[in-house]
């Protein structure tokens, strides 16, 4: 069993009238006997991942941030300039929205924000544009901007 408890599948249950005081039992990984049936606790219930998020903070582009990142929900990573910059974002030890928008997509993550973003451009239209291009669930993170992280349940088999 992993560190989440097992959720249980209400509907399949319920649908199978298994009683509600029966549930604990395989959410702690049994199995139970009901009826003369066996329910087995792979089949009734699934077990929550943990939520992976990454946060990146200065840093040219680097393999090592995309293995981190390797399936996280959410990278957190500076996207200091836009690409018409990139060799003095390199120079500076910096990324580009480009930049990291690549870096999400080699790690396969869900989500990437951008921050750290140089005070010399007004709006930040263009690094939105550019990362998207890349890597379409690209958000810039701006004070006070909330993001939430939604997980799915599995569906009924």
């Amino acid at each position: 069993m992993g560190i989440f408890k097992r959720k249980a599948l209400i509907d399949k249950l319920e649908k199978e009238g298994l009683p509600k005081r029966l549930w604990g039992k395989l959410q702690r990984g049994e199995n139970v006997l009901w009826n003369g049936k066996t329910f087995d606790p792979e089949l009734y219930t699934w077990e929550p991942q943990p939520l992976k998020v990454v946060y990146s903070g200065d840093t040219a582009p680097c393999e090592r941030v995309v293995n981190e990142a390797k399936g996280a929900d959410l990278l957190i990573h500076e996207a200091t300039f836009t690409s018409d910059m990139e060799e003095e974002a390199h120079e500076r030890g910096h990324s580009t929205a480009k930049d990291s928008a690549i870096i999400a997509s080699k790690a396969g993550v869900n989500a990437l924000v951008m921050t750290h973003f140089s005070n010399r451009y007004e709006n930040l239209d263009k690094h939105l544009e550019e990362a998207r291009r890349i890597f379409p669930n690209s958000f810039v993170a701006e004070d006070l901007v909330k993001f939430l992280i939604l997980r799915k349940v599995p569906k009924l088999s």
